[in-house]
């Protein structure tokens, strides 16, 4: 009898502790479908009641991603990293995703 019982907790505790396995994600699990890089300008606004100053408005950079999540229900985090070439320079940049569900999804 205390075999039988040192038996079912030791099958209760395997399938716990299987269940609290991560699932491993690798580069064949993620697939960048698209990558559109757009330049905007900053905002402009108009406030009443106030002197007028000017301001230099910049242009920035929006990278746009999507990609899709193949074999994997759901990842826990996920960081892309990107390096960007402006004007013969380099700019790297980093974006962590957390909790993505398998399918397509877009970022900027």
């Amino acid at each position: 009898m205390k075999t039988f019982l040192a038996w079912c907790a030791t099958v209760v505790f395997a399938v716990t502790s299987y269940g609290q396995v991560p699932t491993v994600v690798t580069a064949r699990d993620v697939k960048i479908d698209k990558i559109s890089p757009s330049v905007t300008k900053s905002p402009q606004f108009n406030v009443s009641n106030t002197t007028d100053k000017r301001a230099n408005y910049l242009a920035w950079l929006e990278v746009e991603v999507e990609f899709s999540i193949e074999h994997v229900e759901m990842v826990d985090e996920l960081t892309f990293e990107y390096i960007v070439e402006i004007n013969n320079k380099l700019c790297p940049g980093e974006v962590t995703h957390v909790n993505i569900p398998k399918g397509t999804i877009t970022t900027r």
